[in-house]
């Protein structure tokens, strides 16, 4: 019970870091993802509610093909040599009869671990997946190493022998140097500009104080990094339409911007966020949308013309000739803005 009580007190202490949602979100920051600084919004993000369903959909395959996968990712990942050390350190807690009850743990936590990759879906091609699973490698990376230590403590030896351990210590460094010099070029970023030329674009197409609508998160955080982290394009107003059904998205961008409130003001689901509601602002500048099979119905598509990247939503009673015209004209700002990405 004592045990068991400590093991509680370490987890809450491990919990506390959960802390920084609400500390953080009721500063009302651009990009606050469920803006947790209440209760059930607190729950929604720390439940990862969002991607209940994305998961629940996702699940096609047979638990023992899902357990597979990840068994191979994991050797992928830590390798043949630390896998089998990792095996020999659990041996190890085993034979210690006073150690039996942290061997428990380490077993307990990897195995649920893996259990909760398996129930999600696991899937070695998505790479936010590897990410559910860094404690199965934390621990076994960590039992590796507590046998290579256990193994060069039993190298000491007297007169000209007391060297041995520290030569095989310091061999054992080539191992995760060589695997820190293949890993360092498949995950440096600092060239890749492709995302930031992307946003920068869409944004330098928009006329000035005009209205922009996306839609995927790969659109969303590219114009909210390059206006945040470049302070590209302030006179923009930007709304991402498909959170506008997240818990807290409409009441943070309502008081972040106050320009969009009375625009805002109601809405719960991207649909409400319509060709009616946006007609006053159709009738004082430009409104464009990224389109979205999801969100974007027939009338935006019907009440738009093509420009570049963007759609532009077309004020109520248009003439059909003004339509052609913009249309024929988007049609050329297109090909140049898709030959500067090019």
């Amino acid at each position: 019970a004592q045990r068991l009580g400590l093991a509680c007190v370490a987890g809450l202490v491990g919990m506390t870091l959960l802390a920084q949602l609400p500390a953080r979100s009721v500063a009302h920051p651009t990009i606050n993802w469920g803006a947790p600084h209440t209760a059930g919004r607190f729950g929604w993000v720390v439940s990862a509610r969002l991607f209940q369903r994305t998961a629940s959909k996702s699940v096609k395959e047979q638990p023992s093909v899902r357990a597979g996968k990840l068994v191979q990712a994991t050797g992928r990942e830590l390798g043949l040599g630390i896998g089998l050390l990792a095996l020999v350190g659990l041996g190890l807690l085993a034979l210690r009869r006073r150690l039996r009850g942290l061997l428990g743990l380490i077993v307990l936590a990897a195995l649920g671990c893996a259990a909760a990759a398996v129930l999600a879906a696991f899937d070695p091609l998505n790479p936010d997946s590897l990410g559910y699973v860094l404690l199965l490698f934390a621990v076994g990376s960590l039992l590796a190493a507590t046998v290579l230590a256990v193994a060069l403590s039993y190298l000491r030896m007297p007169g000209s022998g007391r060297w041995l351990p520290v030569a095989l210590a310091v061999s054992t460094l080539i191992w995760p140097l060589q695997a820190l010099a293949g890993s360092v070029p498949r995950a440096d970023l600092r060239q890749a500009y492709g995302a930031e030329v992307a946003a920068e674009t869409l944004l330098d197409a928009a006329p000035p104080r005009a209205l922009v609508l996306t839609a995927y998160y790969q659109t969303g955080f590219a114009v909210w990094s390059v206006r945040l982290l470049a302070g590209a394009r302030p006179d923009l107003d930007h709304i991402h339409r498909t959170f506008l059904g997240q818990p807290g998205f409409v009441a943070n961008q309502r008081w972040r911007e106050p320009r969009l409130r009375g625009l805002l003001a109601g809405a719960r689901k991207p649909a409400d966020l319509d060709t009616r509601r946006l007609a006053p602002e159709l009738a004082r500048r430009w409104v464009l949308f990224e389109f979205d099979d999801d969100t974007t119905g027939p009338p935006f598509v019907r009440h738009s013309v093509p420009l570049g990247l963007w759609r532009r939503l077309l004020p109520p009673g248009t003439p059909a000739a003004q339509v052609t015209a913009d249309a024929q004209a988007a049609a050329r700002q297109e090909g140049d803005l898709l030959g500067v990405l090019e």
